[in-house]
C-alpha cells in the first residue's frame, strides 16, 4: 500500500492531508517552503485506483511472488528448510492467514508440477505471530461495543443508549451481522479477487453500515482508537512515527537502490480495499486452524488500551478457532507472563496475561495500545522469542510438546478462565491536551502546534516542532524543554525502541524496513476501513471532557484556598459513583495533623505529599443521567469524625482520616494510603490460590469479623445514641440499599423461573417483612442488634498491603467508603460479606475465600439463634442480586457463565428459604454451618 514500491517512476507529490498526484515540476516547481505539499518521486501505477490491488487474497499473491523469488535470489537468507516465521499486526491478519493458505495451496501445485514460478521454493512457517490484530469481524466486531462502554480502564466511551443501539445494530435482521453474512455468502468460499461489481458493493456496504453503527460510536469520547489511554490526538511515544522520516533519507533509499521517495501510504490502494468491503470478508478462523493442525505455533497478543483491534476481541477469537485442540484451550486458565531478568521475589504487578495450550497461545498485554512492541518492548520481545523457540510463554523454560508422537504430553496454562477481573489505572498524562508533534504525523498534532506549523512560525528541528515560533517550547525528544526524553533499550531481553535498533544495525536496514512495513501497512489499513474520515456519532458521552477540564479546575481552585493546595490531580478508576482523585499536595504537611486526628506513633518530621480528592455531585460520575443525593457526603462525613473516637482493640483495622469537608462544594480531602489494593482484587488475581494460603486468608477473615463485632457494639452504645439519630436520617441510602437487595431479588428469580418454581409466595413474604424492616427508626424500640451499619460491606472497600504477605507484621486494614452508613440490622454488614466472598469461590474457585468465610464468623463471635438466620437470609439476597450488580452476562467475562449465575442464584434461593423455615439440621452441613456454632 506505497511505502517504495514503484512501477514507472513519475514526478509526485504528496498532501500531508493525504491526496496523492503527478506534478510536472519544470513547468510548475513546487516551493521549498511549502508546508502542505511534498515534491518526490513516486510510481505512477500508485495514483491509480482502477487497477490497483483491491482484496486480502490478491495482495497475498503479490507476496507470496515476492518472497519466493527473494529466497531465490538470496540464497543467504534461507533459513533450513525455507521455515519462516511469519510476524505482523493489526490489518496483517487478514494477510497472514491469507498468505499462510495460499502458500501451503501453491507447496501443493508444486508438488504436482502445477506451479506458477517455476523453480519456486517450498516455504514453511514455524509460526505466526498476529499483534492486535483484526483478523474476523463476525467474531470481532461486537467486541468494539462492550470495550468502549465497559472496559478495565474505567473508561465509558459510550453511553448505555448508545451501547443497546449497537448492540440492535449488530443483531437486528439487517444489522452489521446479517449484512457480512450476506456479503461473504455472495463472495463464495473461493478467493475472492474483486472483480464483482454487485459483490463489492454489498460487501462495502456492509463494512461502512458496521464501522458507522458499531466501530466507530466511541469517536466522540476524544479518546485514540489506537491508544484509549490517551486522547487521538496525543502522540504517546516519540518513536512511534520517527521511521517516516528515517525512510527518506537519501542514504537509505541509495543502500536500498531504490529510485522513488518513501510514503507510508498509497491513497488508491487505502480507497480500494473499502470498495470491496475486504475488512468484512474471509474465513480467516479456519485458516489459523488449519495452521495450528499444521503444527504451527500461533501466538495471539493484544495490548489491552487498543481499540482499533482490542483484547476482547482478540480473546474471543482465540476461543472461536476450531482447530483439533479447540476443547483443551479453552479449559486452559490464565497465568502470568515472567520476563528474564526479573526478581519473581520482589512482587512486582505482571505486565501480561497468557492462555496457553500446546501451540496456540493468546496473551493480554498490560498497559499497552495498539504498537506493543514500542509500548511494552520486553514483552513484546519475550513472546517472539519464546514463540518461535517452541518453549511456553509464560515462563519460557517448558517445552510445548514433549514425549512420544504416539502419547506427547502437551503443556497447557492453569489459572482463572478470565483476567476481567484485573483492572487497569489511565496514564498519568491521559487527559493531557498537548503532546509532542511530528510533521510528518500531523494528526498527532494539537491544533496549536499545527496552525504554528502550516503557518510557518513554528521551528522544526528533524520533523519535529520544537518551538512555536514566539518562544515557547513545544513538547519534543530532540531539543527537550525540560526533562529528558527517554528512549532506548528497554529491561534486559528487548533490543530496543526502533531508533536505537536501527542503529545498531546499519548493514542490515532491508530487515528493518521489512519488519515496520508490513506494521506500518496494516495500522493504517485499519483506520481507512473501520474508522473512515468524517466518521460521527450524534450520542455524547456522559460527561464530556469540557466538563471533565472544569470540573479539575473548579477543584484546584476550591483546594488552593486551603492547606491541601494541589500541583496535580489524577482521576483515580475507582472513581463511579464520585469523582475520585489523587492531588499532589503544593506544600507537604505533616500526617494526620487536622481535626485533632494526629497520629500517636506519627512524629514532627513525618509528612504527607499526597491526597484523596473526593468530590460528589447530584449524579453518577460515570452517567450524568443518573441522580444520587449528595447528602451522602455529610453522612460520610459525619462518620469518619465519630470513628475518630472507635478505639478498637484491633489496632491494624483502620479507616482513612478526613482532612476537610467543604459542605458547599461536597469536596471532600482524606488520607492517602500508600501501598494498597483491596481485597476484591486480591481475592479475585489469578494467583489468589497461590498467595492465599490458609493461615492468611484465616488471618484477614478473623480479623474483619472481630472489627465488625467491635464496630457493631461501639455504633450500638448508649454513648453513640446522637449518632445513631443522625445517620439514621440517611434515607436516601436506606432506600437505594433496599432497592438493590430486597426490592429486586425476586425480579432476578423470575428470569430463572426453573429455580423459582412454586416459591413466590413465600419470598414475597420474606421481602415484605425487610420491607417493614427498612421503614424502621432509631427511635422504634429495638435490639441489640440493631444500630448503624456499615451498609455497604464488602471486599471492595477493604484495603489490604499490595504485599498482603506484610498481613503478618503490623501492617494495617482500611475500611473505607462509608457513605452508606445507615440505621440498620447488624446481619445486613455480616451477611453482605460472607455472600461477596462465596461469590469468589462460586466463580473463581478461590479456596481462601471459604477459609475467610469460617473465620470470618468465628471473629464476630457468636450469633444468636435468630440472628444467625436472618444473616442466612441475607447473604442469599446477596447471592442472588450478584446479577444486578453488573452488567449483563453477555458482557461479563467468561467465568460468568449463564449455569454458573443459575447456580449461585438457586443457592441464594435456598438460603432464604431455609433461613425462613429455620432449618438448622440443613445448615449444619452447608457453608453457613459457622454461623450456629454456640447457639
Amino acid at each position: 500500500m506505497g511505502a517504495l514500491d514503484y512501477d514507472v517512476p513519475a514526478n509526485g507529490t504528496v498532501d500531508i492531508r493525504g491526496d496523492q498526484a503527478l506534478w510536472d515540476f519544470k513547468s510548475a516547481p513546487i516551493s521549498q517552503d511549502s508546508r502542505l505539499l511534498q515534491a518526490g518521486i513516486m510510481g505512477l501505477g500508485s495514483l491509480d485506483g482502477e487497477n490497483a490491488v483491491n482484496t486480502t487474497e490478491a495482495a497475498v499473491r503479490s507476496l507470496w511472488l515476492s518472497l519466493s523469488i527473494w529466497l531465490q535470489d538470496f540464497p543467504e537468507s534461507r533459513s533450513h528448510g525455507n521455515q519462516l516465521g511469519l510476524w505482523t499486526a493489526s490489518y496483517g491478519g487478514h494477510w497472514a492467514s491469507a498468505l499462510y493458505d495460499f502458500t501451503m495451496a501453491q507447496n501443493s501445485d508444486l508438488e504436482r508440477n502445477l506451479s506458477v514460478l517455476p523453480r519456486a521454493p517450498k516455504i514453511r512457517f514455524s509460526s505466526i505471530g498476529l499483534a492486535n490484530a483484526c483478523v474476523d469481524a463476525l467474531v470481532q466486531l461486537p467486541a468494539y461495543l462492550e470495550i468502549a462502554y465497559n472496559n478495565t480502564y474505567g473508561l465509558q466511551m459510550i453511553n448505555e443508549s448508545t451501547y443497546i443501539s449497537g448492540n440492535r445494530a449488530w443483531d437486528g435482521p439487517e444489522g452489521c451481522k446479517a449484512q457480512i453474512e450476506a456479503c461473504r455468502q455472495a463472495a463464495g468460499t473461493s478467493p475472492y479477487l474483486g472483480d464483482n461489481e454487485p459483490t463489492n458493493t454489498l460487501c462495502h456496504n456492509a463494512n461502512t453500515f458496521c464501522g458507522k453503527h458499531i466501530a466507530s460510536l466511541a469517536s466522540t469520547s476524544g479518546r485514540s482508537f489506537f491508544d484509549i489511554g490517551y486522547r487521538s490526538n496525543f502522540l504517546t511515544d516519540p518513536t512511534l512515527h520517527s521511521y517516516l522520516g528515517y525512510l527518506r533519507l537519501e542514504h537509505v533509499q541509495a543502500a536500498l537502490g531504490v529510485p522513488v521517495n518513501f510514503t507510508d501510504q498509497a491513497i488508491s490502494l487505502a480507497r480500494a480495499f473499502p470498495k470491496t468491503g475486504d475488512n468484512v470478508r474471509g474465513n480467516y478462523l479456519a485458516s489459523l486452524a488449519r495452521a495450528l493442525d499444521d503444527g504451527v505455533r500461533v501466538s495471539l497478543m493484544y495490548g489491552d488500551r487498543d481499540y482499533a483491534c482490542n483484547w476482547l476481541g482478540g480473546e474471543a477469537l482465540s476461543l472461536k478457532i476450531q482447530h483439533s485442540n479447540a476443547h483443551l484451550f479453552r479449559n486452559a486458565g490464565y497465568e502470568s507472563v515472567h520476563l528474564a531478568g526479573s526478581n519473581e521475589k520482589s512482587h512486582q504487578s505482571p505486565k501480561a496475561y497468557v492462555r496457553q495450550h500446546g501451540n496456540l497461545s493468546f496473551i493480554r498485554v498490560l498497559n499497552s495500545g495498539h504498537t506493543i512492541n514500542t509500548e511494552q518492548p520486553p514483552v513484546g520481545f519475550t513472546i517472539f522469542n519464546r514463540t518461535v523457540s517452541g518453549v511456553d510463554i509464560a515462563s519460557g523454560r517448558i517445552k510445548l510438546i514433549s514425549g512420544s508422537s504416539l502419547e506427547p504430553w502437551i503443556y497447557t496454562t492453569m489459572g482463572p478462565s478470565s483476567t476481567w477481573d484485573i483492572k487497569n489505572h489511565l496514564p498519568a498524562d491521559a487527559y493531557a491536551e498537548e503532546g509532542m508533534c511530528y510533521t510528518l504525523a500531523l494528526s498527532v498534532c494539537s491544533s496549536r502546534q499545527v496552525s504554528a506549523y502550516l503557518q510557518g512560525h513554528a521551528k522544526v528541528k528533524d520533523y519535529w516542532v520544537v518551538d512555536y515560533g514566539d518562544g515557547t517550547c513545544s513538547p519534543n525528544p530532540v531539543d527537550p524543554c525540560s526533562a529528558v526524553v527517554e528512549i532506548g533499550k528497554a529491561e534486559g531481553e528487548s533490543p530496543g525502541i526502533w531508533v536505537h535498533w536501527v542503529t545498531r544495525h546499519e548493514g542490515n536496514d532491508w530487515k528493518y524496513i521489512a519488519w515496520i512495513m508490513l506494521v506500518v501497512l496494516a495500522v493504517v489499513a485499519v483506520v481507512w476501513f473501520y474508522f473512515p474520515a468524517g466518521a460521527s456519532s450524534d450520542k455524547m458521552p456522559p460527561l464530556e471532557q469540557s466538563e471533565k477540564d472544569e470540573l479539575f479546575a473548579h477543584i484546584l481552585r476550591e483546594l488552593s484556598k486551603t492547606p491541601y493546595a494541589c500541583d496535580s490531580l489524577i482521576q483515580l478508576t475507582n472513581g463511579t459513583t464520585n469523582f475520585v482523585f489523587r492531588g499532589t499536595l503544593t506544600q507537604p504537611l505533616p500526617l494526620h495533623l487536622p481535626n485533632g486526628l494526629e497520629e500517636e506513633t506519627a512524629t514532627a518530621t513525618e509528612t504527607t505529599k499526597t491526597v484523596i480528592v473526593k468530590h460528589s455531585t447530584e449524579f453518577a460520575a460515570v452517567n450524568k443521567a443518573l441522580p444520587i443525593d449528595v447528602s451522602r457526603c455529610v453522612v460520610e462525613e459525619s462518620m469518619l469524625n465519630a470513628l475518630g473516637s472507635f478505639h478498637n482493640t484491633l489496632t491494624t483495622v483502620k479507616v482513612p482520616h478526613l482532612y476537610l469537608f467543604n459542605k458547599e462544594t461536597n469536596t471532600q480531602v482524606l488520607e492517602d494510603i500508600p501501598g494498597v489494593v483491596d481485597m476484591k482484587t486480591i481475592f479475585m488475581s489469578p494467583t489468589a490460590n497461590d498467595v492465599l494460603s490458609h493461615s492468611l486468608a484465616s488471618s484477614i477473615g478473623r480479623t474483619l469479623g472481630s472489627w465488625l463485632r467491635s464496630y457493631h457494639s461501639w455504633a450500638s452504645s448508649p454513648s453513640q445514641a446522637a449518632l445513631r439519630t443522625e445517620i439514621g436520617d440517611n434515607e436516601p441510602m436506606r432506600k437505594l440499599k433496599y432497592h438493590i437487595s430486597y426490592d429486586t431479588f425476586i425480579s432476578v428469580l423470575e428470569q430463572f423461573p426453573d429455580v423459582l418454581g412454586d416459591y413466590k409466595k413465600t419470598l414475597e413474604d420474606v421481602k415484605d417483612i425487610a420491607t417493614k424492616e427498612f421503614e424502621k427508626t432509631p427511635s422504634d424500640e429495638q435490639g441489640e442488634e440493631w444500630g448503624i451499619i456499615h451498609g455497604d460491606f464488602w471486599t471492595g472497600n477493604i484495603l489490604l498491603p499490595e504485599n498482603i504477605q506484610q498481613l503478618e507484621g503490623d501492617t494495617g486494614l482500611f475500611i473505607v467508603d462509608w457513605e452508606f452508613a445507615q440505621f440498620g440490622h447488624r446481619s445486613y454488614d455480616i451477611g453482605q460479606m460472607i455472600g461477596d466472598l462465596y461469590e469468589r469461590k462460586h466463580f473463581k474457585n478461590v479456596d481462601g475465600a471459604l477459609w475467610a468465610i469460617d473465620a470470618f464468623i468465628d471473629g464476630y463471635g457468636t450469633l444468636s439463634e435468630e440472628m444467625a438466620f436472618r444473616t442466612a437470609i441475607h447473604t442469599g439476597v446477596q447471592l442472588i442480586t450478584w446479577m444486578t450488580r453488573g452488567p449483563p452476562l453477555h458482557m461479563r467475562p467468561a467465568w460468568a457463565t449463564r449455569e454458573r449465575a443459575e447456580a449461585v442464584v438457586k443457592l441464594g434461593m435456598t438460603f432464604i428459604l431455609k433461613g425462613w423455615e429455620k432449618d438448622r439440621e440443613w445448615f449444619k452441613s452447608s457453608i453457613l454451618a459457622p454461623l450456629f456454632r454456640g447457639n
